[in-house]
């Protein structure tokens, strides 16, 4: 019984440290869209389409960086008025991977 115990205790340890290695080697790269702050570039976009969903509406941006043309549907504040079509807004993207942007606020 005590071989068993021991074996027990061992083995919740060893899930215990695995538990944490594995989340402090996924934590820089679970939320690339985290970086945006520090390495986001900005440029503008034009609203090329409005998803007014009732309470969560999102507005279609179209943006080119790094040679290509993006375009994303992208959350909008819905405490704000929904922007015209043809408005430029300002959208951050990550070098590298531009498709992953958001709306500067």
């Amino acid at each position: 019984m005590t071989k068993l115990l021991m074996f027990g205790i061992l083995a919740l340890c060893a899930l215990f440290l695995l538990g944490v290695a594995m989340r402090l080697w996924r934590s820089p790269n679970q939320n690339p869209l985290s970086q945006l702050a520090s390495l986001g570039v900005t440029i503008d976009g034009s609203v090329v389409d409005l998803e007014p969903d009732g309470d969560a509406p999102n507005v279609v941006l179209r943006y080119e960086a790094e040679g290509q043309v993006f375009t994303r549907s992208l959350p909008w504040p819905p405490d704000k008025e929904l922007p015209e079509i043809g408005a430029l807004l300002q959208v951050r993207y990550l070098p590298g991977n531009p498709g992953l942007s958001r709306l500067v606020s």
